[in-house]
């Protein structure tokens, strides 16, 4: 069965702009604020295209070495080296040889504002030699730390063809969603209205809320008892209006 593809204006501008980078061999680069729904949208298209490879550059894998590590598991290249030129030879080897291309058509990179310049270079690096399609996000504040950093990024950037900057999750997103997660349609406006503040929290929301009331649509009285519970959580906006 085809996996059904949501189609919300966010993740339609996502998707949009890594389909050019992906048939034309380019980069891509997807900005926002934390929890704006960068890596929601990105984790729904590559749930949708397995050959997606998706690699997250945490705090343990932003220098070189274990950045280099966490990309070459992503893409099947088992490798125990300890230096990054070895690790960097063994995804070269794979792309040379094909057993990169037999699996994957590109590699989305989440968190890319935590690689440490020589990462990120050497990101670019595949992308200049083998035109490895690569689909990156990053939150925009914090992606160049120092001085030197956007002198070094704003020189890398005329590299990376598509750009694209997220805000907060419109309407039609959030109907999208409410479908994809079988929402009671009387209960649509009332999530609207809450003002989530991203796609993520939405989400998150609804997620939560079918693993406690699996069966049937959710409603918005299910939806309210859901928040109410939802653990670690503090939304910006509480809404007060009575259950539709």
């Amino acid at each position: 069965m085809a996996k059904r593809v949501l189609q919300t204006v966010t993740l339609n501008d996502i998707r949009l702009n890594a389909g050019r980078a992906l048939e034309r061999g380019k980069c891509c680069m997807v900005l926002g604020e934390p929890g704006t729904g960068k890596t929601t949208a990105l984790r729904h298209i590559c749930k949708a295209n397995e050959r997606l490879a998706f690699v997250t550059i945490d705090m343990a894998a932003k220098r070189l070495v274990p950045g280099l590590r966490a990309l070459a598991g992503a893409v099947r290249v088992y490798n125990l080296s300890k230096t990054s030129y070895e690790l960097y030879g063994a995804l070269c080897d794979s792309i040379e040889m094909g057993r990169f291309s037999e699996r994957f058509d590109g590699i989305v990179v989440d968190e890319f504002q935590n690689a440490a310049l020589d990462l990120k270079r050497t990101y670019l690096e595949l992308n200049d030699k083998y035109r490895v399609p690569l689909i990156f996000a990053a939150n925009r504040t914090v992606l160049k730390h120092t001085r030197s950093e956007v002198a070094a990024f704003d020189q890398i950037a005329d590299r990376i063809s598509y750009w694209l900057e997220l805000s907060g999750p419109t309407r039609g997103d959030i109907i999208e969603f409410c479908r994809e997660y079988d929402v009671d349609e009387a209960a649509h406006d009332w999530l609207c209205n809450l003002a989530l503040p991203s796609l993520r929290d939405v989400d998150e929301l609804l997620e939560f809320a079918r693993e406690i009331y699996p069966q049937g649509k959710l409603t918005g009285r299910q939806l309210r008892h859901a928040l109410a519970d939802m653990p670690k959580h503090e939304f910006k906006s509480r809404n007060t209006r009575k259950d539709p």
